[in-house]
């Protein structure tokens, strides 16, 4: 299942998108959440919490996308950063035939309750992908999507356009062969499964597990 959004946002929103700020967590090449050798993904991560850095307006304008394209009773809750990702030629950056159904906190601490609460954490239900710069200004790169057939089919996204699909679904990145492509990714989880997670972390001493802008936004949930 997915559903394209052409020109969904407007040079305001996508300006905002790409506004100097500080982020909260920045690579020069990130290659996958698996072991450091993992090279399925090439390109660079720029992560920042979208409570602290865009209007809730835009948020919601998201948010009412993805009730659009698969309703749920409780709606849908952004529960971790989004990131900025930036393909480059000389890189090879690209994006391998891969899927988002994860839980997003992984690795191990050395407090066994914070890895309990990581580890039943809702997972990514639905995925997005907004194009953030022009088409013409490079070469491969093509958004690819598991369309229903199991095959990878082509989804062009200019800058502005947007694609949401369940995060079970098949997608990639084709390699760039030319120029740089930049893309907004977002996750979301049901909203019902997180508040239940949430109020586990609440009453524990791990409220660090939120981003500063996203825990100060879901003390009102």
């Amino acid at each position: 299942m997915h559903k394209l959004f052409r020109n969904y946002f407007s040079d305001q929103d996508l300006i905002l998108f790409e506004q100097p700020r500080e982020y909260i967590q920045q690579a020069a090449i990130s290659k996958g959440q698996a072991a450091s050798y993992d090279t399925s993904r090439i390109a660079e991560a720029k992560v920042f919490d979208p409570y602290r850095d865009l209007p809730i307006e835009l948020l919601d304008k998201v948010h009412d996308a993805v009730m659009d394209t698969k309703d749920y009773d409780s709606g849908y809750e952004f529960l971790e950063p989004w990131s900025v990702q930036t393909y480059h030629d000389y890189q090879g950056g690209k994006f391998d035939w891969h899927i988002d159904r994860l839980n997003y906190y992984m690795g191990r601490s050395d407090d066994p309750e914070k890895d309990y609460l990581k580890n039943i954490a809702p997972q990514r239900e639905m995925s997005i992908s907004v194009g953030l710069n022009d088409r013409e200004e490079y070469e491969g790169g093509q958004f690819i999507l598991d369309v229903g057939d199991g095959k990878k089919t082509p989804v062009d996204l200019d800058r502005g356009d947007m694609v949401i699909f369940d995060s079970d679904t098949y997608h990639g990145v084709e390699p760039v062969t030319k120029g740089t492509r930049e893309a907004l990714i977002i996750w979301l989880v049901h909203r019902d499964k997180f508040i239940e997670w949430k109020e586990e972390v609440n009453e524990s001493e791990h409220t660090d597990l939120f981003p500063e802008g996203i825990n100060k936004h879901y003390e009102s949930i």
